[in-house]
């Protein structure tokens, strides 16, 4: 499988402090350094102008990937890859598991208790894995505009005191991600804390909330849109297919996501969560 994420390195010399929050490691962004000039922002720009194209997929009736099941093969080698002291190699194992169906649960369930006791790698990341892959497959009701789907709350625009020097007139890009719904699409691949800069193509640099969530609900569920992130001072691209948005959230997104989170946990101590009693090396 390639690799999902294209990464441009810069010398950006934006510094970027984080706190952590929660078990999913949360992240606050401040901006401790000023020094995202309007020239850098100029580079920016010329990225946004060379983006790859937009590619359109089939709709979906869940949030799962619409591929075919995963071989047995590449599951346990990813498990193996999990215990890497390559961070690299980890981050890849772990990208690529959270990638994996609802369908494809009973298998690795089957892997883990032949290659128990786990390494703490493994353990530590396996909820996660298995929460990506089970509310991929739960079904919800879609809302009739039938329009695109992220499935990020945001903390907000970076301000121009975050990003720019004090000379700079023009409003700097980016909108923080500050939390995640897991089984949605931006889940697998974003991460809190990396900041939304705007899209490769069409070009577009989001300097408010509003244009991040035009750009998305203008889109139909189950094309593929190229975010442009920036992610500990590294401009990278990550293409995302759009899922549906759930007609659940006009009325009440947190009974939304409790409802969908309960059946989670009730399926986790019944599969997954036995097999981690007792058995990390």
């Amino acid at each position: 499988m390639t690799s999902m994420v294209r990464r441009r390195r810069f010398p950006l010399t934006l510094t970027l402090s984080r706190r952590e929050r929660g078990p999913e490691g949360a992240r606050d962004l401040a901006a401790s350094g000023r020094a995202y000039s309007a020239s850098r922002l100029g580079v920016f720009l010329l990225i946004v102008a060379c983006g790859v194209p937009l590619v359109r997929a089939g709709d979906a009736p869940t949030t799962q990937p619409t591929t075919a099941p995963t071989d047995r093969n590449s599951i346990s080698k990813w498990l193996v890859d999990l215990a890497s002291s390559d961070s690299a190699v980890r981050d890849a194992a772990k990208v690529h598991l959270m990638h994996l169906s609802r369908g494809d649960l009973p298998m690795l369930e089957q892997l883990l208790r032949r290659s128990r006791p786990l390494a703490p790698a493994q353990a530590v990341v396996l909820r996660q894995i298995v929460q990506e892959a089970y509310l991929s497959g739960e079904p919800y009701v879609k809302d009739p505009t039938n329009s695109g789907f992220l499935g990020i709350a945001m903390d907000g625009v970076l301000g121009q005191q975050d990003l720019q020097q004090p000379n700079d007139n023009g409003q700097a890009p980016g909108i923080v991600v500050a939390d995640r719904f897991a089984g949605f699409c931006a889940s697998r691949m974003l991460r809190q804390g990396d900041v939304i800069l705007g899209t490769a193509k069409p070009p577009q640099v989001f300097t408010t909330i509003t244009d991040l969530q035009n750009a998305v609900r203008g889109a139909e569920p189950g094309s593929m849109i190229h975010l442009l992130i920036l992610r500990q001072g590294e401009i990278i691209q990550i293409p995302l297919t759009l899922d549906c948005r759930p007609a659940e959230l006009g009325n009440s997104p947190e009974n939304f996501r409790r409802e969908r989170a309960e059946k989670f946990d009730d399926y986790w101590h019944e599969t997954f969560a036995p097999l981690l009693k007792d058995s990390v090396g």
